[in-house]
């Protein structure tokens, strides 16, 4: 679950970098579709996620993004809300011991 979460960071914090036109491919999702998993992450009472957001969830690659985790915060995004996101969108993995620290 960690491992996930820690992709969602640095997705999420990519796509808050960049301008709404622009975007980036970043290990294997485009950094405007992680826009999609703002609402469930920021805010007092966030929204469950939607569709688009679960399907970054799915798509990106993991090892490549769980380096980029220590973001997070610099966005005022709640990590808590961020490692939610996994068991929300029905996903099980094994959290690699890279991305746990």
């Amino acid at each position: 679950m960690l491992m996930r979460f820690s992709a969602l960071v640095m997705v999420l914090t990519a796509a808050m970098m960049m301008e709404e036109a622009k975007s980036i491919r970043l290990c294997n999702i485009e950094t405007k579709d992680a826009e999609s998993c703002r609402p469930a992450v920021v805010g007092n009472n966030p929204s469950p996620p939607v569709n688009a957001c679960c399907a970054v969830v799915r798509a990106v690659n993991l090892p490549c993004i769980c380096r980029f985790k220590s973001y997070l915060t610099t966005y005022n995004i709640d990590p808590a809300r961020v490692r939610a996101l996994v068991p929300k969108c029905g996903i099980r993995t094994v959290i690699p011991p890279a991305c746990q620290a």
